[in-house]
């Protein structure tokens, strides 16, 4: 579902995963008077990590269920800020469609990655391994930060 920002779009609940980022439109004691006060608080997804969490999946799937496009849950679509978050570095040769960007793990072992982002289709992501033989790790489609930092971790990118 997309929200009246295309910055932001409404997540599914399957994309909650411990250390997703999201926000949720928080209203404050009076602001359920009137839906016009509030703002969108930022929140980790934690759920699962202690025995209170329960209650932290009930209220994400009654934000989701709720029909206006601004109240509930957002979540930011990925973007060249997010990518910059992640230590990624911008390649000067960065022009037209794709935005290039590197990554040195180790300058010992000289050890790096590279990154295309396509700017008109902005979830579609290539990561290589300069270093490897096989070349290309991964190519598809990533929503937001939080997907990006996990396959990142799962490549063996960056370490948690």
């Amino acid at each position: 579902m997309k929200n009246s920002d295309n910055k932001y779009y409404t997540p599914e609940i399957e994309e909650f995963h411990i250390g997703f980022e999201y926000e949720y439109k928080y209203h404050g004691i009076f602001g359920y008077l009137d839906n016009t006060k509030g703002y969108w608080a930022k929140e980790t997804f934690a759920a699962g990590t202690i025995e209170e969490d329960t209650d932290e999946i009930e209220c994400i799937e009654n934000l989701l269920n709720l029909k206006d496009i601004n109240e509930g849950v957002r979540v930011k679509h990925l973007d060249r800020e997010d990518i910059e978050s992640l230590d990624w570095e911008l390649d000067s040769c960065a022009r037209g469609e794709y935005a290039f960007y590197h990554k040195t793990q180790s300058l010992m072992t000289k050890n790096m990655h590279f990154l295309q982002w396509d700017k008109k289709e902005e979830h579609n992501i290539l990561i290589s391994d300069i270093n490897n033989k096989q070349g290309t790790e991964f190519v598809g489609t990533i929503k937001n930060k939080s997907e990006l930092k996990r396959l990142l971790i799962q490549l063996g990118v960056i370490q948690i």
